[in-house]
């Protein structure tokens, strides 16, 4: 079995000293190791909210018996719709480099104004209607 290059997002690399060498060390700079972050694969992902895996594989799908909101009833600009993924908590992996399974950002629908039909209908009862 051989070990991941990244775990939760992060490689981490060590330089090793030759066991006999007699070499100077300063103080705090003991063997600090070099991190980076990898980018984001399938493994650094679990499923979301109302979503569970599908059996005999690892593919999130939606509960039957979830009732999860999908437009806010306070929307203002943009809200998220998932893909059924979510980051494992802790992961630091970066999305813009790998696999980006994060919730969508989509429009919040107009509502409570005045669409271009009423102010047609509008118009044309006051300007072309029979007084």
């Amino acid at each position: 079995m051989t070990q991941p290059e990244c775990v939760m997002g992060r490689k981490r690399t060590f330089h090793r000293r030759k066991a006999d060498a007699a070499c100077f060390v300063p103080e705090g700079k003991d063997n600090e190791g070099i991190e980076s972050i990898c980018p984001c694969t399938f493994e650094d992902y679990e499923c979301d909210y109302c979503f569970e895996t599908r059996p005999g594989s690892n593919i999130c799908v939606e509960k039957k018996d979830c009732d999860r909101e999908e437009i806010p009833s306070e929307c203002s600009g943009t809200y998220p719709v998932s893909k059924g993924y979510r980051l494992v908590p802790g992961t630091v992996c970066d999305v813009s480099s790998g696999l980006n399974m994060l919730p969508d950002q989509v429009k919040c629908p107009k509502t409570g104004g005045v669409s271009v039909i009423s102010i047609s209908i509008f118009y044309y009862t006051l300007f072309f209607s029979p007084q």
